[in-house]
């Protein structure tokens, strides 16, 4: 089973305005910032292995199209209020999300990406964070079930006064939704035609249901849900369980295991392996690992990394 990735996308790139987008656009601004998070502004990605991870056909044509939505992301968007590489405050900028990609002759199935290191340092000093599950994200088809699913992951807990504790709400107009969906709509009753198909989208991957009507007096359209029960799913889930771990609990210590051999504390690294913290180089067999596993998902109890994350939800 592969488990998605989880990823905390800047919201600066999730509220950014990306010109002439569609949706592979939108899912490769994900992959590269991802890799960014990973392995800094400067990184290599073998072609094959993207065109796998963005569920696309590794061929002449794909490739053409991805090339063609890379160049997108040396399109301009905008960052405003934060302090430059020279100390200096900057009420806003312009720039691309990528300042090069390139193939080498020699790597032919190589591409080597920048991401621009003012924007980097800009990023880096921005605080808020949306959770976004890439592999979900790539299953969509539409730019405007991409835009509206991370605006939903956005705002999912917002609390909201004059109504229900259970639900919340975001608004936009017509030009902040033009804006993000890169159209032209000068009236509701155009746009919501593209609303309704990502609206759709979203129910039909995620089986999240989002309500929306145009508020004529506010001149807004009003996105409606129901807010996700704060209780932890992998309280119960054993697979949402795993997710977690391998997710949010990378290094940390997990639970005492007593063996034949004696005690293992156990660790989980970024590649989702057990191990045991005080002998990192050795080892813990797969069948081991299945058992350890299972004894932690039913000892949560006894773990101090959930107790912690139960806090934080």
């Amino acid at each position: 089973m592969i488990l998605p990735i989880i990823m905390p996308k800047n919201n600066i790139l999730t509220d950014a305005r990306v010109p002439i987008s569609g949706a592979l656009t939108q899912k490769l601004i994900n992959i590269l910032y991802n890799k960014y998070l990973k392995h800094g502004a400067e990184f290599s990605i073998d072609l094959p292995d993207l065109h796998k991870i963005l569920n696309i056909a590794n061929n002449g044509v794909y490739r053409k199209h991805m090339l063609i939505a890379l160049k997108q992301l040396q399109y301009p968007i905008e960052v405003r209020n934060y302090t430059d590489l020279k100390g200096e405050e900057v009420l806003w900028m312009s720039c691309a999300f990528l300042t090069r990609a390139k193939i080498q002759k020699k790597y032919k199935d190589r591409m080597h990406f920048v991401i621009d290191k003012e924007l980097v340092h800009a990023l880096e000093q921005k605080e808020h964070y949306t959770l976004i599950d890439i592999q979900t994200v790539n299953k969509f088809k539409s730019k405007f079930g991409i835009v509206l699913y991370e605006m939903y992951l956005r705002y999912k807990d917002m609390k909201k006064k004059n109504i229900q504790k259970n639900m919340t709400y975001q608004t936009f107009t017509i030009d902040e939704l033009n804006k993000k969906f890169h159209t032209k709509y000068k009236y509701q009753s155009d746009i919501i035609k593209v609303i309704k198909k990502g609206i759709d989208e979203i129910k039909k991957i995620t089986d999240i249901e989002i309500q929306y009507f145009w508020n004529k007096y506010e001149k807004r359209f009003e996105f409606h849900w129901f807010k996700v029960e704060k209780k932890a799913e992998f309280e119960d889930d054993y697979y949402a369980f795993l997710k977690h771990i391998r997710t949010f609990c990378v290094d940390d210590f997990l639970i005492n295991f007593e063996n034949k051999k004696g005690t293992i504390r156990v660790s989980c690294n970024e590649f989702g392996k057990l191990y045991d913290i005080d002998s990192p180089t050795k080892k813990i067999l797969a069948t081991n690992s299945k058992k350890i596993w299972l004894y932690m998902f039913e000892h949560q109890n006894q773990m101090l990394c959930l107790k912690q994350s139960r806090f934080e939800f």
